[in-house]
């Protein structure tokens, strides 16, 4: 067994830049910042590598926005209610300009510390999802939530890692999706738009990479971020895997040439520009006689 099966190198950038060592299998105490900062490929970076290599390997340096750490809270308010109570906070204020909220920050991190008004929209989003009789049982299911596994794709070698929001006893992903609107058709789009197929092909065969099991198919719980935060649960149908696990298997093969050769070009290089195919398709309706041919 190579170094690279043995263990995943997690470099963790520190201030003292250590790197550090993590053991391929499953962690249930992993922070989410050490995950998101170790070096294997996750499902993101995978999405990345599909628009180019480039954008995989310079990203655009993402500053913690209020829509994250508000997406944070609503995972731990849903997944972890007890948790949510002891590690954020809530102010009697309507904005983070008042002196109130700004007091707060003094004694807690700011992504912990929310207003009033806030914890409504988080509190509705939670009670929309124990709403539904279909996404409360997977709420009550038993099982771990932010699991982080590390792992070996067995085809490129690569070192891989994903999170699961849930994994239910019975070995059922429960994925965690705040959205505009959860009804079929929108959450469908919402699917392709974000490349939820990819992830969840991803993690299914993660874990059977690493332990040689299948997973149930995983589920999706969709809450909308607005009132009245109608929750739904789907799962991706055959095709949809099937799609999913073709995409992530073709970005894994790129990013491994580019690993290799230390590569990571942009789009791909072609001289000759075509007009978009819509503008084609308008140019049927365009006189060009008498145009001569440059």
């Amino acid at each position: 067994m190579t170094d690279q099966e043995d263990w995943i190198t997690a470099a963790i950038e520190t201030e003292e830049a250590q790197e550090v060592r993590i053991f391929s299998g499953l962690y249930d105490h992993l922070s989410n910042e050490d995950y998101h900062r170790s070096t294997p490929i996750g499902s993101t970076g995978l999405k990345r590598i599909l628009q180019s290599p480039a954008h995989f390997r310079y990203p655009k340096k993402f500053d913690s926005t209020r829509a994250k750490e508000t997406g944070t809270a609503i995972h731990c308010a849903i997944w972890e209610p007890e948790r949510f109570l002891t590690d954020y906070r809530i102010v009697e204020c309507d904005a983070r300009t008042s002196a109130i909220y700004k007091a707060a920050c003094k004694d807690m991190p700011k992504d912990r510390v929310f207003t009033s008004a806030e914890f409504e929209n988080i509190k509705g989003m939670q009670a929309g999802a124990i709403r539904n009789p279909k996404t409360r049982e997977l709420i009550e299911m038993p099982g771990r939530c932010e699991l982080s596994l590390f792992t070996v794709h067995p085809g490129t070698g690569v070192a891989v890692k994903c999170r699961y929001d849930k994994l239910s006893d019975s070995g059922m992903p429960i994925d965690l999706k705040k959205t505009q609107v959860s009804s079929r058709d929108a959450f469908s789009r919402s699917v392709h738009a974000y490349g939820y197929h990819i992830s969840a092909a991803f993690y299914m065969d993660c874990w059977e990479w690493q332990y040689g099991e299948k997973l149930d198919i995983m589920r999706w719980l969709a809450v909308e971020e607005q009132s009245p935060h109608v929750a739904m649960r789907y799962r991706p149908d055959p095709d949809a895997l099937m799609i999913g696990r073709a995409m992530y298997t073709e970005a894994l093969e790129i990013y491994a040439k580019c690993l290799d050769r230390d590569e990571w070009p942009g789009y791909d290089d072609e001289e000759e520009l075509p007009l978009p195919y819509y503008a084609l398709r308008e140019s049927d309706d365009v006189d060009l006689s008498g145009l001569e041919e440059v």
